[in-house]
């Protein structure tokens, strides 16, 4: 039993490092009676066994291959889903913009909201009528993180889907959520735009220039919502929205903000994050995702000096009021 309990012990930690950092449960099985007059005791001697995480490259052919798909690709878009804060990442896709264009939709819990990216797509999607979400639609989509809020950009990509549909992640599983996967790369996302970058520097061509006007016509857009939104919390300063933007826009910079699930998180993911203001977006994305945000705020806040905020519904007080005990 206590080889067993290293073994799981060493399991479980290195689950949370590797391929996917994330959370790891651990079921303790107990015997009756619970309470016993015995003290209890337990040896720090435990075995860890240590995982040699392995180097994972692409090689010359399959980047050859990826490089003529990116240049033949008219309408290539980034999505950026749920991620913890990588400010490494960040620059490498605000430069990767710039030099090869396409379009970064970065979710509001993806932390990545300081890459040049589009904030307001989830209000253009949600209004733009079928001839515009078609010119919008990726031919090229390269999606990172996980899961996003947005529906409107979910039932967007599943209507127009894309010629291809890279998946960057570790690990073989098929995260189809846009119904078009046609490549799993299974690398760190770092390397890839890293490595992807300097494979497409080494090429002269203008395969780039229709994705650079693809990016224009999404900055465009961009403009457009955002002034939309601005004139909407002008007109209607007691309106929920009104108050998610003060809320959003109060936040200190390199502060944590907790995000409740339903509305709380969708009109955050409506308005976005203004660029510099660094902060850190954790959310509890599930099948329900109701259960846990108090408690994960609190945990949150027991990491670090910075200030936390939670902005979360009644509802999830009622799920979750232990954690205010």
């Amino acid at each position: 039993t206590r080889w067993h309990v290293g073994r799981l012990i060493s399991e479980a930690v290195t689950t949370t490092r590797w391929p996917q950092a994330g959370p790891v449960q651990v079921n303790v099985p107990l015997r009756e009676p619970l309470y016993s007059d015995q003290p209890f005791s337990y040896s720090k001697d435990l075995k860890f066994i240590e995982l040699a995480k392995p180097d994972i490259n692409l090689t010359a052919v399959q980047w050859q291959t990826l490089v003529a798909q990116w240049q033949q690709a008219e309408r290539p878009m980034i999505v950026a889903g749920l991620d913890h804060p990588d400010s490494a990442l960040k620059q490498q896709l605000a430069d990767f913009q710039r030099c090869f264009g396409g379009v970064l939709l970065a979710d509001i819990t993806s932390n990545l909201h300081d890459a040049a990216g589009i904030q307001h797509f989830d209000m253009i999607t949600s209004s733009a009528d079928d001839e515009l979400k078609v010119s919008l639609a990726p031919d090229l989509l390269v999606t990172i993180g996980g899961p996003v809020v947005s529906k409107s950009l979910k039932l967007m990509l599943r209507k127009y889907r894309p010629k291809r549909h890279w998946q960057i992640q570790f690990g073989n599983d098929f995260i189809d959520t846009y119904q078009s996967l046609t490549d799993v790369l299974a690398v760190d996302a770092n390397y890839f735009f890293a490595e992807f970058s300097r494979q497409l520097s080494a090429q002269a061509s203008d395969g780039c220039s229709a994705a650079r006007q693809y990016r224009e016509q999404w900055l465009g857009c961009q403009q457009t919502a955002e002034s939309i939104a601005t004139t909407f919390v002008e007109q209607y300063p007691e309106s929920e929205l009104a108050a998610m933007q003060q809320l959003l826009t109060a936040q200190p910079e390199k502060s944590l903000l907790q995000l409740g699930n339903s509305s709380v998180v969708r009109w955050a993911n409506y308005l976005g994050l203004k660029e510099g203001q660094n902060i850190a977006v954790n959310s509890n994305r599930g099948t329900s995702g109701i259960e846990g945000t108090v408690s994960t705020a609190l945990g949150a806040a027991l990491t670090t000096d910075k200030i936390t905020t939670l902005v979360t519904g009644d509802l999830a007080f009622f799920y979750d009021r232990n954690a205010l005990w």
